[in-house]
């Protein structure tokens, strides 16, 4: 039996060497999607987890770019209240409209295709541990949790160091898990 016979569909045992790359519909060989009976959440758990230092780099990717969101968010709220030395209430306020814009940042990409710019740099992507996208209440619970894995001295992070699924305090406690995905396959490459 050829490569091309044991790619028919519903094979799922082998893919042969015409596998180019995984995407969020599925495999791809480079005639086109290859039809399997895998469930999303065994996809999920073939794809490889996102190693800690990868996972850093996007971090410090998205730590630019927020600070310059939370620059701009917080020009209005300096603006109209002016002095810092102001009561304890206002600068509480302050302190929780800027982590509620924190969230939003992260919380959208999350939502809307499951990469940061950050995560989208360095090719990871977060999903539940179903293989589905994240809801608002599947980033709410990522967030705080992550939240609570750097207060712990980024301990939750590093945690990834000695999970044998490479999971870190945040991905356990929200169900979801950081994904590696794979190099698009490029015009270069093809031969063209």
């Amino acid at each position: 039996m050829d490569s091309g016979a044991r790619l028919g569909a519903g094979s799922n045992s082998y893919y042969g060497p015409l596998v180019s790359s995984w995407t969020s519909a599925g495999l791809y060989c480079k005639n086109g999607p290859i039809k399997t009976s895998l469930s999303p959440s065994t996809r999920i758990n073939t794809r490889p987890a996102a190693a800690l230092l990868r996972r850093i780099a996007a971090i410090v990717y998205d730590s630019l770019l927020l600070l310059a969101v939370l620059f701009v968010a917080a020009l209005p709220f300096v603006i109209t209240i002016g002095d810092s030395r102001q009561s304890v209430p206002v600068h509480r306020l302050f302190q929780i409209y800027l982590l509620a814009v924190n969230f939003i940042f992260f919380a959208w990409f999350w939502i809307h295709g499951g990469q940061t710019l950050g995560m989208r740099a360095w090719r990871l992507q977060v999903l539940r541990n179903d293989g589905g996208k994240l809801g608002w209440r599947d980033a709410a619970s990522r967030f705080f949790s992550a939240t609570l894995s750097w207060l712990c001295f980024g301990l939750g992070f590093l945690w990834i160091l000695i999970d044998k699924e490479k999971l870190a305090w945040h991905d356990r406690l929200s169900r979801t898990r950081v994904i590696l995905l794979s190099k698009p396959e490029t015009k270069r490459d093809k031969g063209h």
